[in-house]
């Protein structure tokens, strides 16, 4: 990487390179935004030409082939053209492009030009991902108030020699990245645009990639043993858990009219017939002569689960490194893994897990959690919510009148939960009380 700290030769190397985009942007007042993103994920920043062609590429901009002025110097003419041919038509015959267009225009007007830049970042992280000695002279260290400066009052500087060499070796530089990169556009790139409200800053990414590490290195049964006896009834069943089971059994003359046999309607007569002739469905229908389909009376009945997982305020003081890895993104990787996995086991019941932590504790770690688990989140499985401990009790004791009911409270170590079951149904409910020691086998039996 070149560090450049002469505003004219900036001012030169802007100017110059901002014509070169091939994909035709009519959006200046958002460039502000895409260069200053890549700032801040980067350290230096590529031709301006190539931000302008993957902002706008993201933001659903229409690429055509040479839509850009031509320049006339031909080691520039050429490293352009290879641009075209290795990136741009790459990105274009991606089918994952249109997705992310999708994912930006999602997003809130403000946070596009953001998004926009960010995806040119993901992009030009693999196109060039190291800044030592092979990389120099591909992204150039600038200062970002000239950046800024150009973008708001663009100068009249022309092309110098200087700037022109900046510009090839920076268009070679990545096209030289893109040939030894097998896909421009990684598979966690759309998903990083869909949270972009949520995972804005780089500590928030970084957060949820030790989460979802800690979450996938959780090593759990494939097969756990039920810890409840076969065989026992609920005390109350819902009405709405019970459905028939197998198909139709008889024919009889009463049902409902979506069981009637569908030749009955032989009988129905297409005109209205002379006057007084009376038609034979009607008929049939008044007599109680119509027949339909009987279901077999037999019923099957779920059995309702709820799950309440408390966070406790105390985890918020649990935050030293272990590992290279924050003791408390490590825990709630392992209750990620956990809840998931007892989610798969437990199909076939009415489950309801509610994922409950104190207003004001733990807000960025809650949020990512709840990104993590949001596939159960749409399912409605799962419930994420910030909530005193006594609207969790009475959630919990509310369910505990329909099925079976668990309790789990996650602490940290040398800290008390503060938990208390209230409602008599509760009265016999112990907490399973986690800390940053706990056997996550041990916590999915206990669930299953």
């Amino acid at each position: 990487m070149r560090e450049v700290r002469d505003p004219a030769l900036i001012a030169s190397w802007f100017a110059t390179g901002w014509p070169l985009a091939r994909v035709p942007s009519a959006e200046r007042a958002a460039a502000t935004g895409w260069f200053l993103t890549l700032l801040a994920e980067r350290p230096g920043l590529p031709p301006p030409g190539c931000v302008v062609d993957l902002a706008t590429l993201a933001m659903e901009g229409a690429y055509t082939k040479l839509g850009g002025p031509t320049p006339d110097d031909p080691t520039l003419r050429r490293a352009l053209r290879d641009w075209e041919d290795q990136v741009l038509g790459r990105l274009v015959c991606d089918p994952r492009l249109g997705g992310v267009q999708d994912a930006v225009l999602a997003l809130p007007p403000a946070l596009r030009p953001e998004a926009a830049g960010l995806f040119a970042a993901l992009v030009l992280g693999r196109l060039c991902p190291d800044h030592g000695s092979s990389g120099a002279g591909v992204e150039l260290a600038v200062v970002p108030g000239v950046v800024r400066r150009e973008l708001a009052q663009p100068g009249g500087a022309g092309p110098t020699p200087e700037a022109v060499e900046l510009l090839v070796a920076g268009y070679e530089g990545l096209v030289a990245g893109a040939r030894s990169v097998p896909e421009l556009l990684g598979p966690g790139d759309l998903f990083l645009l869909t949270w972009m409200e949520r995972l804005r800053s780089l500590e928030a990414r970084v957060a949820l990639d030790q989460l979802a590490t800690a979450a996938a290195s959780t090593e759990l049964p494939r097969t756990v043993r039920s810890r409840r006896r076969a065989g026992t009834a609920l005390s109350r069943i819902e009405e709405e858990s019970a459905y028939p089971v197998g198909g139709f059994s008889s024919i009889s003359t009463s049902g409902a009219l979506e069981n009637l046999v569908t030749s009955e309607l032989a009988y129905m007569r297409e005109d209205d017939g002379p006057p007084g002739d009376a038609d034979l469905f009607d008929l049939r229908w008044a007599e109680g002569e119509l027949l339909y389909y009987s279901r077999d009376e037999g019923a099957h009945h779920r059995e309702h689960r709820a799950i309440l997982v408390l966070l406790d305020a105390g985890l918020n003081g649990e935050r030293t490194t272990e590992g290279g890895v924050q003791r408390l993104i490590l825990v709630l990787g392992r209750l990620v893994a956990v809840l998931r996995r007892a989610a798969e086991l437990l199909g076939e019941v009415e489950l309801h897990v509610r994922l409950a932590v104190e207003p004001g504790a733990l807000g960025l770690e809650h949020d990512l959690v709840a990104v993590l688990l949001d596939d159960w989140v749409k399912r409605q499985v799962l419930v994420v919510v910030r909530e005193p401990v006594a609207a969790s009790n009475a959630w919990l004791a509310e369910r505990a009148r329909f099925g079976a009911v668990d309790c789990i409270v996650v602490h940290g170590t040398g800290t008390t939960a503060s938990w208390a079951p209230a409602d008599r149904l509760l009265a016999r409910l112990q907490p399973l009380d986690l800390d940053f020691f706990t056997e996550p086998t041990a916590l999915l039996r206990a669930l299953v």
